[in-house]
Order: C-alpha cells, then sequence, then structure tokens
C-alpha cells in the first residue's frame, strides 16, 4: 500500500514513518512536508536512502502538488498541524494549517476516492468533570483547538471515508524529532535545567500518551483501512489509554521521581482540565498503549544530557 504523510516529518510523523518501514515490507511511504523546524540528519539519510520511502519537500498549499500526490497513494493521512503556543501567537496561520488546508485535502480525498486519516487533539474536549469518550461535548478553550474542531466538522459532514484521532498529549522521545515543548518533556527538561519545575493548575487533569504508541495507533487505523473490501464509515477514536489520565501533579511528581527537583505552582490562564474515555480505540482496534512515564522519562533525561553536552562542546 502507499502511504502519503501530510506534514509527515514532525514529532509524530517522523516516528510514524521509522514504524511503518520496520513494521511492513509492502508498505511504501510519501512524506509531503516543508521541514520548517528540521529533522536529524542521521535519521533523514536511514529513512529515505532506501526505495520505500520519498520525501518531497513543498508546502501543501501547493495544490498541483499536493493533488497529484493524494491521486497516486491510497491512504492519506494530514498531519500538518501549527502547536498550540505558535497557534496562540499566529492565529491566522493556525487557522490556514489546522483547518483551511484540511479541508481542502478533504474535498480532494473525495474527489479522488481516497480516505483520509485527520490528526486531532484531545484538547478539544477542553473541559469535563469526568472521562468522556467520542460522542461527548467539545468545548475547545484555545485557538488550536477550535481550528480542529472546526476542521473536524467539516470532513464529517463532507469527507464519506475520514478517521478522526483525537490524540492524548504526547510525550517521550520521538524517531526524528522530539518536541520539548510538550507537558511531560517539558517538565522534564525544566527538571534538569533548573532543578525545579514550574507548575500551573496542578489538579488539572490532563491524558498523556507515548509518541511511539500514538505512531502505532495510527498504523492500526491504517492497516484497517488496507484490509477492508468496502469504504469504511466515518469514524473517530481517542487516542490513548485510561491508565494515563494524570493530573499535572501527578506527572511532575514521576519527573520529580528521577531527577529530585522541586516543584513551584505558579499561575496561568490555560484552562484545559479534562478526562478522557480510550475504551474504543482498545476493543475495536485492539490498541494498548506499550509505554508509560516511569519507562521513558530516564530516556528523555538521556536524551537531554546528550543534547546539552552537543551544545556545550560547541560553544
Amino acid at each position: 500500500m502507499k502511504i502519503l504523510l501530510i506534514g509527515g516529518l514532525g514529532y509524530i510523523g517522523s516516528t510514524l514513518v521509522d514504524l511503518i518501514l520496520k513494521s511492513d515490507n509492502h508498505h511504501t511511504v510519501t512524506v509531503l512536508d516543508q521541514l520548517l523546524f528540521g529533522i536529524d540528519p542521521d535519521y533523514f539519510h536511514r529513512i529515505f536512502s532506501g526505495n520505500r520511502a520519498v520525501f518531497v519537500k513543498d508546502d501543501v498549499a501547493n495544490m498541483r502538488v499536493t493533488w497529484n500526490l493524494i491521486k497516486q497513494h491510497d491512504v492519506i493521512v494530514y498531519m500538518t498541524s501549527l502547536t498550540m503556543p505558535n497557534t496562540a501567537k499566529h492565529p491566522e496561520e493556525g487557522l490556514f494549517a489546522n483547518r483551511y488546508m484540511a479541508e481542502m485535502v478533504g474535498d480532494c480525498c473525495v474527489k479522488l476516492g481516497k480516505p483520509m486519516i485527520f490528526m486531532s487533539t484531545c484538547s478539544n474536549y477542553g473541559k469535563s468533570e469526568k472521562a468522556i469518550n467520542e460522542e461527548g461535548d467539545l468545548l475547545p478553550v484555545s485557538m488550536y483547538a477550535i481550528t480542529k474542531v472546526d476542521a473536524e466538522k467539516y470532513l464529517l459532514r463532507n469527507v464519506p471515508n475520514v478517521t478522526i484521532l483525537r490524540c492524548a498529549t504526547a510525550y517521550g522521545v520521538g524517531s526524528g524529532r522530539t518536541r520539548w515543548d510538550v507537558l511531560l518533556n517539558d517538565l522534564t527538561q525544566n527538571a534538569m535545567s533548573h532543578k525545579a519545575i514550574d507548575l500551573f493548575k496542578p489538579s488539572a487533569c490532563r491524558p498523556i500518551c507515548h509518541v511511539q504508541d500514538i505512531a502505532r495507533a495510527i498504523y492500526l487505523v491504517i492497516s484497517t483501512l488496507s484490509s477492508t473490501a468496502a469504504p469504511t464509515k466515518n469514524k473517530i477514536y481517542n487516542v490513548g489509554s485510561n491508565s494515563q489520565n494524570y493530573t499535572k501533579k501527578e506527572i511532575a511528581d514521576i519527573v520529580c521521581k528521577f531527577t529530585d527537583a522541586k516543584i513551584n505552582i505558579t499561575q496561568s490562564n490555560d484552562d484545559r482540565d479534562y478526562q478522557v474515555d480510550f475504551k474504543k480505540i482498545e476493543q475495536e482496534l485492539g490498541f494498548k498503549p506499550q509505554h508509560t512515564p516511569d519507562s521513558s522519562i530516564p530516556v528523555l533525561i538521556q536524551q537531554w544530557k546528550q543534547m546539552h553536552d552537543n551544545n556545550n562542546n560547541n560553544t
């Protein structure tokens, strides 16, 4: 099967490419990405030196390129996204990448008869007092989540074969790129750099999921599309685990076990506070995360030390 990953060299995308190439010799991958945030050069050489992965450096807004790529592939995964902090700073760019371009790709998939996977977020739930499933109300409290919710609504209404994946907050070391601004990674970095963690709204709930587990969930969905004789109906899955619905204080306490950092309570206007029910993806696809914060934080610490040493050697 030919898989197209639009925006596929980010934190999750680079990990997914690695997983696909290691898992099945019958799949090929094309990645459309502008490489605005860079990539590990060793990873890039390893992935694209063979004959099963192709890199196209271009903007999804280049309709001629995007249309032709969608036409040539069997499954389209839309991963392009401006992050929450960047969407807050640049709302027009976030609206363009997170919503309008996703809608454009959805329209292309309809015209060309291709199944689409849209990467969304559990942040769409915003605030909830109990674990909320895929049928629950969407209450976005950030510009980022608003753009994702609007894109979801459009795709579910207009694209007959789309799968929406609402992912928990990713953590852990990625294959080609690691984001250090996501919750657990950020707490680990601050603990190592400053021996202290600034934590706001410690009782707020935030489900998390390792980046490699999120990649496995996407791969599972791709596999269902390839094995289905008839087109599937639209589906929505929360991606994560009920066992990793933590409060932010619980996550910080786990980080402190490995770093001896102290926790300082601070203030913020971030109103997110939600628990998520992840039973559907486990029951329908057999998805269970293989990673935990306890097993992942030592790897993050090792990665941070390596980065720290490299930076010192280059100064």
